[in-house]
Parts: structure tokens; sequence; C-alpha cells
């Protein structure tokens, strides 16, 4: 839609200059008063040069009003040729229009020719009566530096260019509505020093002053404008949108700019706030407990409704002033118009380049109806929102009314039709002043009438919708138009036809909407994609349209997907360069509502990183495209990709070399070892992978995965990929499908009770009257469920119960069957997960998504899962994949029968990142941590997992989880190798088998801090020594020496243990760092104190074994243990058992002096 822009009325600037003139003259005066001045004669300087002078008419194709100001009129481009020339004036001629009606007409010193109003450029010249002289009197001066006041002189061989503006009068009468208006510079208009000026006339095309439909220059409060919004810290429910007086003293105002167009109030999109004793102004918002953790933010202001009804080229045009964040997709600065059936956007602003900017939008299109206009903005994170924001003022609407005027508002078809009869729709309004009667309307195909209608009557101001049937004669591209014969005394005909070129086909039509991602924001995917809109016939015989702005919104929801009905959604890269085009990552119920319409049967392909850690919420999704829920990063990546030989006849390799070459270099990979393989997937088929295995493509039930970012400069085998892709992808939704899922414990003791949940769900699209359900154990029925009448879409939930009597490991599964009817998909019709049946139940410890998740191969998870017992008496089962994933919900936790939740250095994934992140909680998932824990499961975490820099909110929620206080800073240190433990005589395990003073061999660590705000998001970190006033319940247990920038500490407020080790003891560990591990996880994983002081005395002729009991009230009693050797302990039976209360236990064997045999002796809790 067309849509110009023109830059503020800098009022005070005239003035300005004629003080700096007057101090000139004065200076002058006082200067000659000094000395005796003879009457000399000089003449005039002979007239040299050539002026040449080239122009361009800027008057705007929307005609004005009344009212109007900064209306660029001409663009003149002066060069001097032979000489220099010094310029004198500019003379502004003005037809059509009479001088009461202008207020003013100035030049604008355009010193960057880019035909605006731009930051270091000045009024060079004004009048504000007839002849309009500029400068009226005297010779034009430079109005900015370098020589402000000097003489404009045009240096041989170069240009200055310069803009005419007019300010119209207001009149809110508009007696000069329908008044023409043309502006000239004739022949001998520019006075100079030249000898010859070429290139005149210059003349602006004829205007017209329309009437004016809506004005509000904000002065008279609210009234019917409405705002609405919200921040994600809920302090401010409404946005902010606010209107603003008198807030212009901000420290970050600097020079000072006006928070206003026109006299002293203009809708604000922002605040002032205190700030450390002085005033900010931006949009920064942040939570209620927290001022220095910010949040996104959003609001919508609207306007009231406007009575378009009568009057066409309708016009909007706005003053405002914006200043956001530059990057694509973030701070969404949009105007919307609602016409009573739908918003609609119609215009994204970028920035006002520090200036007041007018914004001209043709709203031609909505004439004949009242409309709505909304100004939105939205920071889409809570990233960078330190920008002023967006100012809004001085509101027009403006048109032409005439006396009859027939419009054809509304006329949409498809560019691509079957060959069936089409029934074609318009809207037909009458937007002049006079009623009409039979008013014919033609359909007609190029240029023939194929169908016709008439309407009887059709009121001033009233619309009505026509529908006309064509048949496509055959296969072919056609012009189809919808025209309104004009009537009698019409005489604007423009509006009263509308045409498209629809093309006939009897081929399957693919419509993709590429959904909010780098696909809609980046320069090269739009390109690619108006490049396959055009030449998709060089890739396949079936046409593809590719949509990528009607889905660049937020929220996605199913409604607006289901508005425009695509075949096939698209899911392009976010995270090529560190940080995703902000704004792309996708929330809870856009996911919701994606999955919904891809299940429906509809396709969907992803390209290049759309899962990502930049991005993790959009893990949501990587079940539809058959991969692992993990952490996903980008890497450059090979030049040559191999299609696998199963997959060689697939149609997506269709006319695809193999090889072939991809040209970008980024490409999605699983964050763990940078490659693709076979483990990486979940269900899907890997067709293609790089001879690095740094780019894979997989197909799942009819969606496609690319990881390589083949949207961004494709080649032609990339192009032809994304053609096949496109045509192809069609989610499998079969009749007949049921899909099992079930959770068990990992281990159990014989003759307990296993409970073995499991949900079975109908995922087809039939309903099934009955499935029968199967568990299972090493392949054997235990037993059978029936589940009657499974509705499409419901679930049902069947528990099964397990005793069983033998130790050893077993596969139990759960199967269901649909009864009577083959399942079409198998593959998800049966869970299987093996159980231990032990005595020597382990101390599970899950480690949450962290660097211990992504980086594992390098932490000692394995090698303490195969070697705990030489750290100490107690089994651990350490799982690292199970929350390897990017959202975890409590029931997640519960649900994986957890004794210990580990934390591992949140943010040293990528420290040689500046800006990443680290490895991220939402508020659910620290919420569902505290949660789990607080119920009496232990808590570890360890390095960076605090760190305030990057992860704030880890430390206001999880801090106190370790008996931190919540208002603490954390900044991280390096080198911090040596600590000591606090107390020794209190022989805590945590220091079971590490000396007094050990090391740890990462001296990485989180050590507290303070910070100097130099404004919202901008710090100066200062490391400070861990001290007593940072404890709000925690105890420090080791300390690092010299420094005390290391610790180690404890939490144990009665129900449940927590530790936090700050120092990066899981990468490169030492055998110190293992031992504190292991002991971490025991002591917080089993709830209860081991006993301690364990003796052994020989009593007559036989051994009695003595030690002091835990003070926990959990205890139940005690197990005793005895081996032949240290390492010869069978934790699957004791050797006998003792009730709580008992501090000794005689062994009645051996008979001292009898057995001549060593025994070792261990006491368990």
């Amino acid at each position: 839609m067309p849509m110009l822009e023109e830059a503020v009325d800098m009022k005070n600037t005239p003035e300005n200059l004629r003080r700096l003139e007057s101090v000139s003259i004065v200076i002058a005066l006082l200067l000659m008063a000094g000395f005796i001045v003879n009457p000399t004669p000089v003449g005039a300087p002979p007239a040299t040069g050539t002026l040449n002078i080239t122009w361009e008419n800027l008057a705007p194709d929307t005609n004005t009003y009344q009212g109007d100001v900064n209306l660029t009129v001409l663009w003149l481009a002066l060069e001097a040729q032979d000489a220099d020339i010094t310029l004198e004036s500019i003379q502004v001629d003005i037809y059509g229009f009479p001088p009461e009606g202008i207020n003013r007409t100035f030049a604008w010193d355009d010193r960057n020719y880019d035909k605006e109003m731009s930051y270091a450029e000045c009024v060079i010249g004004e009048d504000t009566s007839a002849p309009y002289v500029l400068p009226p009197l005297g010779q034009m001066r430079e109005c900015t530096w370098p020589g402000i006041g000097r003489p404009v002189v045009i240096e041989q061989n170069r240009s200055r260019y310069f803009t005419i503006y007019l300010d119209l009068d207001f009149d809110p009468d508009q007696q000069l509505t329908d008044k023409d208006l043309r502006v000239c510079v004739n022949e001998g208009s520019i006075t100079s020093s030249a000898s010859t000026v070429v290139g005149l006339p210059a003349c602006s095309r004829t205007i017209e002053i329309n009437t004016r439909l809506f004005f509000d220059d904000m002065e008279r409060g609210q009234g019917n404008w409405t705002f609405e919004g919200g921040d994600d810290g809920g302090i401010y429910p409404d946005g902010l949108w606010h209107l603003s007086q008198g807030e212009e003293d901000c420290i970050n105002n600097v020079p000072r700019r006006l928070f206003f167009h026109s006299e002293n109030t203009s809708w604000w999109y922002g605040r002032r706030f205190e700030w450390f004793g002085d005033w900010m102004c931006n949009y920064y918002t942040n939570r209620s407990e927290a001022p220095l953790q910010p949040t996104k933010n959003w609001g919508r202001l609207r306007t009231p409704w406007i009575d378009a009804r009568k009057g066409t080229s309708l016009v909007m045009t706005v003053w405002h002033f914006l200043a956001r964040e530059m990057y694509s997709g973030v701070d969404l600065a949009r105007v919307f118009l609602s016409d009573g059936e739908g918003w609609h956007l119609i215009s994204g602003e970028r920035t006002t380049d520090d200036h007041w900017r007018k914004l001209i939008l043709n709203l031609s299109e909505y004439a004949g109806k009242q409309v709505q206009l909304e100004f939105r903005f939205d920071t889409m994170d809570e990233r960078n929102n330190l920008f002023f924001g967006w100012f809004i003022d001085d509101l027009s609407v403006h048109g032409e009314v005439m006396e009859h005027d027939i419009a054809v508002t509304e006329f949409n078809m498809e560019s691509f039709v079957s060959l069936d009869p089409q029934s074609v729709t318009a809207r037909v309004s009458n937007i002049g002043m006079n009623d009409e009667y039979n008013v014919e309307i033609d359909l007609t195909q190029d240029g023939a009438v194929v169908d016709q209608k008439i309407i009887t009557y059709l009121a001033s101001g009233d619309t009505t919708k026509v529908m006309l049937t064509w048949v496509p004669p055959g296969e072919g591209l056609y012009e189809i138009c919808f025209k309104s014969v004009p009537v009698q005394g019409e005489i604007v005909l423009w509006n009263n036809y509308q045409c498209m070129s629809v093309n006939a086909t009897s081929r399957t039509l693919t419509k993709v909407a590429v959904l909010r991602s780098y696909g809609t924001q980046g320069q090269g995917p739009k390109t690619t994609w108006d490049y396959l809109n055009a030449h998709w016939d060089g890739y396949g015989l079936d046409p593809v349209i590719i949509d990528y702005t009607s889905l660049d919104i937020y929220p996605i929801t199913y409604e607006a997907i289901k508005d425009i009905e695509p075949d096939v959604l698209v899911l392009s890269g976010s995270g090529y360069y560190y940080r995703e085009p902000i704004g792309t990552e996708l929330d809870d119920s856009e996911i919701e509502a994606i999955e919904m319409w891809a299940k429906e049967g509809n396709g969907f392909v992803t390209i290049g990183t759309a899962f990502h850690t930049n991005v993790s919420n959009n893990n949501g999704l990587v079940g539809l495209v058959g991969i692992a829920d993990q952490t996903y990063y980008h890497r450059g990546s090979s030049s040559f990709i191999q299609v696998d030989g199963k997959c060689i006849d697939h149609p997506i390799f269709t006319s695809v070399s193999n090889p072939f070459e991809k040209t970008f270099s980024r490409s999605m990979v699983p964050m763990n070892g940078l490659r693709w393989d076979s483990g990486d997937l979940d269900g899907g088929t890997m067709c293609a992978l790089a001879n690095d295995a740094s780019v894979a493509i997989v197909v799942h039930k009819g969606a496609v995965m690319i990881s390589s970012a083949a949207d961004v400069v494709p080649n032609e085998d990339e192009k032809q990929l994304l053609y096949n892709a496109f045509v192809w992808s069609r989610y499998n939704v079969f009749d007949y499908d049921v899909k099992v899922s079930a959770n068990a414990p990992r281990f159990v003791r014989p003759f307990d009770s296993a409970s073995v949940t499991s949900i079975i769900k109908n995922v087809g699209r039939k309903d099934l009257s009955a499935v029968q359900v199967d568990f299972r154990v090493d392949g054997s029925v235990v037993d059978t469920r029936d589940i009657i009448d499974l509705l499409r879409a419901e679930q049902a939930y069947e528990n099964f119960t397990w005793v069983p009597s033998l130790l050893g490991t077993y596969q139990i599964c759960v199967f269901a069957d649909i009864v009577g009817i083959a399942d079409e998909n198998p593959s998800n019709n049966e869970v299987c997960m093996p159980i231990e049946v032990t005595n020597d139940i382990p101390i599970q410890v899950y480690v949450l998504d962290s660097w211990g998740t992504d980086f594992s191969g390098e932490a000692p998870w394995d090698y303490l899962n195969e070697n705990w017992i030489n750290h100490g008496s107690a089994r651990v089962y350490i799982n690292y994949t199970r929350f390897n994933k990017e959202t975890i919900s409590y029931q997640d936790l519960v649900d994986s029968y957890a004794d210990v939740l580990l934390i591992s250095s949140s943010r040293s994934g990528n420290m040689d990142n500046p800006d990443a992140g680290g490895y991220h909680f939402t508020d659910s998932e620290l919420n569902a941590i505290a949660r789990y824990t607080q119920e009496g499961h232990g808590l570890v975490a360890t390095g960076l997992t605090l760190d305030s820099e990057k992860l704030a909110e880890h430390g206001q929620v999880l801090g106190p989880m370790f008996g931190l206080k919540a208002k603490n800073l954390y900044y991280y240190l390096s080198g911090i190798n040596n600590l000591h433990v606090i107390n020794p005589s209190e022989n805590h395990p945590l220091f079971n088998n590490i000396e007094v003073n050990y090391d740890t061999a990462n001296g990485m660590t989180l050590t507290t801090a303070h910070a100097i705000s130099w404004g919202p998001g901008s710090w100066e970190w200062f490391p400070e020594d861990w001290r007593p006033e940072h404890l709000a319940g925690g105890e420090y247990k080791a300390i690092s020496y010299p420094t005390e920038n290391a610790t180690v500490i404890t939490h144990d407020p009665g129900g449940y243990k927590a530790v936090y080790i700050t120092n990066f003891v899981e990468k490169n560990s030492n055998v110190n760092d293992k031992q504190l591990l292991y002991n971490a996880m025991v002591w917080v994983g089993t709830g209860i104190d081991s006993p301690t002081d364990l003796w052994i005395y020989k009593d007559g002729s036989t051994l009695r074994l003595e030690w002091t009991e835990p003070t926990s009230a959990r205890v139940q009693g005690y197990r005793i243990y005895r081996a032949m050797s240290v390492n010869g302990f069978d934790f699957n039976n004791s050797y006998d058992e003792v009730l709580a209360g008992t501090t000794q236990w005689i062994d009645p064997q051996p008979l001292v002096g009898i057995d001549p045999n060593d025994y070792f002796y261990l006491v368990r809790a």
C-alpha cells in the first residue's frame, strides 16, 4: 500500500537563526565604529558560471487537507558548473490556492539528499507571506555547522539539495476544500552569482485539498481513544500508552527532544521513572520484586471510530516519533486498521531517525466503511528496552467527497483456481453524496463481460456485497475484473473496478504460510519466497504460493492459521548468529495451535535453526519432525550433503543432485557433540547427512526437517529441495491410530508394588468402539484391560500394578491394540522401559537441562554410575538424558521418581559467547523445581547456576532454596582452585574422603558481587567475597583461600536438603571434585544423615559394633552389611537389621580365636 513519510517542522529554527544573524550584525557595527571609513565605490563581482538545476516533484499522490504541515512539494538539486556560485534566494510561486490558506513556505537544507528531514539538517529559508522569497530579506545563509551564518556557496562541480515545504492553515470550517494547489520555481526565481541558470521551471503536480474527515491534536484529553496492554511483571496491566505532557526532563534526553509535535501533548508508549535520583525515559519494565530483572511489555492504542462511508482517496496522516531497538522482529511498532470485519496490518515502522516525521498511509481500499486505527507496540522480549518508545500526535484522516461516486472497495480471488465454476464476490460502496439507482456491476474475463448484476438502489454511504460467477474456459492465466459501470455524473472512475490475474489449473495448488521466524523477517528468505512464487514452474508441475506476511504476527492462533487455510506451515531459522531474530520464539499457545493445524493433515517443514537454545520453547514442535527433544545450537557446516540410499527415490529429492552442495554456512546441530547421528532421532528417518554430519534432513509422518539454512541464499538444488518439501509435506493422519505413553519407577524392591501408569490416546480420525491394552513383562502378558468407546482425540488412563519376587532387570511394556480393526500406524502402539528389581535401591539423581546434559561426555556421570563404590557405600544412579529438553513441568519431575535434582553450571555451556544467556529456566520451570524439592527431595547446583548477569531470576527464585538471600547479586571469576573445610571437627558427610585443604580442577566459580548501573540493562560488575550477610539459613561448609570467592553451601530447613557448590566441579573433574559431587548427591538424596563414629570392639568371643545415631527423625532403622573384603559388599542382601534407637550390635559370628577370617562391616541408616 502506498506509504510516504515526511519530517517534522522544526518550528523554532528560523527564530534561532534570526537571532544569530542579529548578533553578527551588532558585532559588525561595533567593529565599524572603531575606524574611519571613506566611501569607496565598489562594483558587484561579474556573474560567472552556470547553475544547473534538476528537480523532482514531491507533491503527494494522496492529495492533502487544510491544516497539513511540512507538505513536501518540490526537491531541487543545484549544481555549480565552471565556477563557485553564491546562492542568494529562491522564490516559490503558488497557483490555485489563495495566500490566506498558507501559513508558511520554507526550504530545507537536504544535505544527505534523501528528500527527508534528517539529523543535523535545518530550515535554510522561509517566508510567511506572498510572494514567497526564501529568505525574504538579505541573502541565504548556512543554517548549521560548519559555516553557520555564512553565505551559501556551492563549490564548482558540487551540488546542494533543497526540499520545498508548505504549511497550510487549519481552518476549522474547511472553506478551501476542493481547491487545487500547484507549486513552481520559475525561470528567474533563483537569484545567485551564476551568469546562467538552466533547468527551470520546476513544478509540482497539481494536488487537491480534500475534506478532513477526522482530526485530533491530542490537546483535548483522552476522549474516545482507548488503550490496553500489559507486562510480564504485572506492574502495568494496561501497558504503557498514556497522554504525555512535560515529561522531557530525562537524563537520557540529551539534546532535549520534544515529546510532542504540536502544542504540548501526545500519546506516548513509554514511561518516565526515577532511576537512582534521576529521571529516565524509555519503555523498560521489570518485576515488582526485582527492579533489575527486565520484562516483556506490550500495548495497543485505538482511535475512536472514524466515519469514512463517504469519500474516496482515503488517507491517514499522523506525526510520530519512534525510537526502538533496531533488530528485526523485536520492539514491533505497527499500525492496524479495523473495518468491522477484522484487524488488518497496514504498516510496520522501524524508526524516525531522531525526528518527528509524518506518516502517510493510503487507506483507499477501506473507503465506504467506518474504521478504527490501532497503534501496537510489542517489545516481544525483555531485552534492551531502553529507547524512548513511540509518540503519536496530530492524526488526521482526509478524503475526497464527490456528488456521485461508486467504488468497488473489496475484491478477493485466489490467484490459482480449479476449472470448476468459481463464485466471485466483491463489495460495492456508494461513497458519493447522492443515492444511486440501477447500478450495473460487471464481471469481466480479459475485458469481456462474463456475468453481471443490477443493484436497483444503493443509498449514499451504503455498501452491499455482490456475488457473480466465472467458469474458467480452460487452463491458463486470465485477467478477471469486477467493475461498476459509471453512473450519471460520476467523474472519479479509478475506483470503479478492481482486477487480478487468476491462473486456472487442473493441478494441485499448495498454499504455504511461513510462521514468525527468520523466514518472515530476513531479507534472504523473503527473496527466496518471492523467487519461488514467480518461478515455481521451473521446479515442478504443481503451483505453490508462499505467504510470508500473514503469520508474521504475535500471537499466532489457530484461528489466524485457519483464516488463511495453508496447506503447509514453515518454521524457518531463529538462531544463526548467537541471538535469534528477536521475537521469533513461539509460546505454548502458539505451539499448540501449530501442532493442532498440522495434525489435521496439513504439512509442516522446518528450515535451519528452527530449534535452538535461544528459542528453546520451539522444542515443543520437535515431535512433529521426529527429532529428539534436546538442546540445539548452530555451527558452520560442510558444503556437500549426501542423500541416503533408502531415500534416493523420496519425492523431496526429485531432481536434486546427489550429493548436492549447500550455500549458506550455518546449520542447526545438537548441542551435545555438534553433529547429527541416529541418537538424535525420535521416530524420524535420516534421509540425508553432510559428510561432516553437520547437516541432516529428516522426514517423519509427512513432515520435513532441513537443518541447513536452505532458504537464505539457496542454489538451484536447494530451491528444488524447498519446492519438493512444500509440495510433498502433508502430516500423516490415519483413520485408525492409537498412541501409548507410559511411566514406571526405574527401581523397585522384591515384593514391593510397582505402579505402571499409561495413557492410551485415539489420535486417528475415527471413533473406536474397543481397544485392548496389555501389560507385558519380558514379553509375557501379565494383565489386560479393555477400553470401550474411545472417541477421536480422547484418551483413557490405565494403571497396572506389578509385584516382582526375583532380583533382576525386567523389560516391562504397555501395548494397545484396536479390537477388530488394523491399526494403520503400529509404531506408536507400545512403550517399553526397564525396571531393576533390587534390594540396593540407588539414590536417583536427575540432571536438569544444563551444561551437564549437553556436555555429558565431559562430566563424570558415567564414571560415578559405574564406580560409586570407590567413593562410598551408597549406590547412585545418575540420569542425564531424561531432562535434556527445553520444557520441564512439575509432573515431569514427579514421573521421574528423582531423589535428587542436579543443576549443572547453567551458564557455562557457552562462556566464550558474550551474547549467550545460558541455560535459562522459565518461571514455570523454576516453580516446578522449587515445589518438587520442598516436597522432600534433594537439590544440588554447581558453578554459575545463579549467575546474575545472564540468569538473574535463578538467583531470585533458586537462591533461597540454598539458604541464600533473594536480593544477592552473583558474578563469575576464574582461577579459584584452592579451598578448605571450615569446621573439620564436624565430620560433615559432604567431605567424606576429602582432605581439610583440597583443590578443584576447574577454577571457574560463582561469587557474590555488586553492580553499578549506567541505566537499565547496562551494568558494571565488581566481584566480592562470600560473607555471612549473604546467607538466609544456609551454612558455609568450605571456603576458598586466599580470597573467599568460592564456597560450598548447605541448607537443611527440615523438609529437604540442598547443596550449592560454586566451583564448576563437573568439568575436568579431579578426584576431589568427583568425591564432593558424590557426597553431595548422597547427603541430599537420602533425606537423612548417615550414622557416624563406627567402632568395632572385641567382646568376649564375639565382635561388637557401636555407632553414633544421626539426629534425623526420619530414621527407621539400620541395615548391617558384612563382607570379606572392602569391595565385597552385596547390597542386595543385608547381614542383619535393627530398629532406630539402636547404637550397638553384636555379631554372633565369628567366634574370636576360632574363625581366622577378616571381616569388614558397614552400617546404613
